[in-house]
């Protein structure tokens, strides 16, 4: 009788892990970078709710003296709008978050 030596059958994850595509892929750092960069701004439109500070969308919420402030880091900037406010007070960091949800749901 021979002794024949069965290698135990090849996973899917390791199929992926030594395809050629994912090689050429770990091997660019420009190209991990840019993937990283797409996930997590994916994932800050999907929390966009648990993210923003205000909702753009809630005319209750928005105050007509807060329009065009500056961003916070600037002087006269105020901590709860960090990117500032547009001409009507809306939040812009805020208002980026949301409608990265529109960009991402149409795209």
């Amino acid at each position: 009788m021979r002794n024949s030596v069965f290698a135990p059958p090849v996973t899917r994850w390791q199929r992926i892990r030594q395809s050629d595509l994912m090689l050429s892929f770990l091997e660019s750092p420009v190209t991990v970078i840019a993937a990283v960069g797409a996930l997590l701004m994916i994932f800050a439109a999907l929390g966009a709710g648990v993210i923003a500070f205000h909702d753009p969308y809630d005319m209750a919420s928005i105050d007509i003296f807060d329009s065009n402030l500056p961003p916070a880091w600037v002087e006269g900037g105020d901590a709860r709008y960090p990117l500032g406010t547009d001409a009507v007070g809306r939040g812009i960091f805020s208002t980026i978050l949301y409608g990265s949800r529109m960009s991402i749901s149409s795209g």
